[in-house]
C-alpha cells in the first residue's frame, strides 16, 4: 500500500536532467532504499542520462516502489542496465528507457546493390546517411519488408549473423555520404541488388532489466522500453511470482521514421526461475528476436567417465549441490538423479560435472536437467504481439494459459510450443505438459514462412523427440 510507504525524491540523492551521467545519483537513491525497506522512490518528469558502463543495482529491497511519473532513462553503454536482485515485494510503474541512438544507432536501414558472388563484395546503401560509418559494427543483417521496414520479407528470410564468424566481414570502406562497400567470405552471396535488409550494430550486447537470486513478488506496470543494445527483460536465477503489465515494448512514436527496431534481440526471456508469472496488457513489437522465451535450461550429455559428465549447456544452472535428472536417448523421462558436487567451465558452453553417484545406464546423447528450477505456471494475455524476427512466443514450459492475443506479421511462428536442443548454439525446454492456448488472433503471422502459424514439435540434434 504506497500510502503507508515513506517517500522520498531521487533529485534529493543528486539525479538531474543537467547531469551528464545520472548513474551515481540513481546509484545511491537505491542503494537508501535498500538499506530502508517500505520506500517510495519518486522520480520526477524528465529525461535523465546514464553513460556508466556499470549496471544499476536494485538488491535486497523489500516493499518498494518507484514511481517514475513518466520520466525517461537514456542508456548509451551496453551490459545488463538495471539489476533486482534478492528483493522481495518491488514495484516500478511509469517509468521509460530508451538508447542513446545519436552516439551509436541500434540498426540501419540498408538496401544492396551491386552484389558480386564472384568477387564476394557488395555495397550496402543506407536510408540514413547519418548512420553511414564504417566504424558501426555490421553485427548481424536480416532481410525485411521493403515497404513497412519490418523483419522479414513476405516467403523470405535472408540473414546472416555476421559477428558469430570473425572471418564474415573482411574489410568495409565508405564509398560516399550513404554507402559502404563490404568485402565478406561468400557469406552474403546470396543477397541480391534491390533487397532491403536491417542491419543490427548490436545483439545480444545488453538488458534493461535482469530479476535474479530468488527476487519475487516483482512487478512492471506502465513501463515503456524503446531501445537496448540486447533484450528488455531476462527473468532468472530461481526469481518467481513476477509480472509485467500494461507495458510498452516497441520503436520509440516519435522517432518511428529514423528508427527501425526496439531491442537488438528478445523481448522478454524467462529461464531457470521458479515460474509464477504473468504477462498481460502489453504492447511488444519490433524486436531482433522473440518476444517471449520462456523455457528451464538443459544439458546435451556429449561424454561420460565414471562420475563425471561433460555437459553442453549454454543455458543451465549448474550449482554445488543441486540435483540433476535424466531423460534418455528418446527423451523419455527417467527415475534417475544425481547431485553436483563440482562445475568447472571447459568453454562458454561446455561442462565438466562432477557428481556424487552416476547412475550406470546414463550414457551419451542422453539430457540432464536440473530439478531446482521450474518455470512453469504463467499467464499469458490480452497482449499485441507484432513485426518483430524469429517467433512471438517460444513456449517451453508447463502449466501456462496463453489466451486473448493478437499477433500480428511475426517473422516466423506466432507460437512455437518446443523443446529445442542444438547442441553448438542452445538447449532449451524440459517438455511442456498443461498448456492453454484458446481465443487468440492471428493476422499475417510466419510471414517469411519458417513453418506454421502454430508450431508444436521437438528437436534433438535435428532430429525428433520418439516420446510424446
Amino acid at each position: 500500500k504506497s500510502e503507508k510507504l515513506t517517500e522520498v525524491n531521487a533529485s534529493d540523492f543528486g539525479l538531474s536532467e543537467s547531469n551528464e551521467d545520472n548513474f551515481t545519483a540513481f546509484q545511491n537513491a537505491l542503494n537508501y532504499c535498500s538499506q530502508n525497506p517500505q520506500t517510495k522512490l519518486v522520480i520526477d518528469n524528465g529525461t535523465y542520462y546514464f553513460k556508466s558502463i556499470n549496471g544499476l543495482h536494485a538488491n535486497n529491497g523489500t516493499d518498494l516502489l518507484i514511481e517514475g511519473n513518466d520520466a525517461m532513462f537514456i542508456f548509451s553503454s551496453t551490459g545488463y542496465k538495471f539489476f533486482i536482485r534478492n528483493s522481495d515485494c518491488v514495484e516500478i510503474r511509469n517509468l521509460n528507457f530508451d538508447w542513446n541512438w545519436e552516439e551509436s544507432p541500434l540498426a540501419s536501414i540498408v538496401t544492396v546493390q551491386n552484389s558480386n558472388a564472384d568477387t564476394h563484395t557488395l555495397d550496402i546503401v543506407f536510408k540514413d546517411a547519418e548512420y553511414c560509418d564504417e566504424n558501426n559494427r555490421l553485427a548481424a543483417i536480416t532481410q525485411c519488408d521493403p515497404e513497412t521496414y519490418t523483419f522479414g520479407a513476405k516467403y523470405s528470410s535472408k540473414e546472416n549473423y555476421l559477428y558469430q564468424d570473425a572471418t564474415s566481414i573482411k574489410s568495409v570502406q565508405k564509398i560516399s555520404d550513404n554507402t559502404l562497400r563490404v568485402a565478406h567470405n561468400g557469406c552474403m552471396d546470396n543477397f541480391e541488388n534491390g533487397e532491403t535488409y536491417i542491419l543490427r550494430h548490436y545483439v545480444y550486447d545488453g538488458t534493461i532489466f535482469s530479476i535474479r537470486n530468488q527476487s519475487k513478488n516483482i512487478t512492471f506496470d506502465n513501463v515503456s522500453i524503446y531501445g537496448s543494445s540486447g533484450m528488455a527483460y531476462i527473468c532468472e536465477d530461481n526469481s518467481s511470482h513476477f509480472q509485467i503489465i500494461n507495458s510498452f515494448i516497441g520503436v520509440n512514436p516519435e522517432y518511428k521514421d529514423k528508427r527501425c527496431v526496439s531491442l537488438t534481440a528478445d523481448a522478454i526471456h524467462i529461464v531457470n526461475t521458479n515460474g509464477c508469472f504473468n504477462i498481460s496488457g502489453c504492447d511488444i513489437s519490433g524486436m531482433g528476436d522473440d518476444a517471449i522465451n520462456v523455457h528451464d535450461g538443459l544439458g546435451y550429455i556429449s561424454a561420460v567417465s565414471g562420475n563425471t559428465l561433460t555437459l553442453i549447456a549454454s543455458a543451465m544452472r549448474l550449482n554445488e549441490g543441486d540435483v540433476l535428472a535424466f531423460k534418455n536417448k528418446k527423451f523419455e523421462n527417467t527415475d534417475l538423479t544425481a547431485k553436483i558436487v563440482s562445475v568447472k567451465d571447459l568453454d562458454w558452453i561446455t561442462k565438466e560435472v562432477v557428481v556424487e553417484s552416476l547412475p550406470e545406464s546414463v550414457t551419451e546423447d542422453w539430457t540432464a536437467y536440473n530439478t531446482e528450477c521450474n518455470s512453469n505456471n504463467y499467464v499469458i494475455r490480452n497482449n499485441y504481439f507484432h513485426e518483430n524476427r524469429a517467433r512471438g512466443l517460444l513456449l517451453q514450459s508447463s502449466n501456462g494459459l496463453c489466451e486473448n492475443n493478437h499477433f500480428y506479421k511475426t517473422m516466423a511462428q506466432a507460437i512455437k510450443v518446443v523443446m529445442d536442443i542444438e547442441p553448438t548454439l542452445w538447449q532449451e525446454g524440459t517438455g511442456v505438459d498443461n498448456l492453454i492456448i484458446r481465443n487468440n488472433t492471428f493476422e499475417k503471422c510466419n510471414y517469411s514462412d519458417w513453418g506454421s502459424t502454430i508450431e508444436i514439435g521437438t528437436n534433438i540434434a535435428g532430429k525428433s523427440a520418439e516420446t510424446a
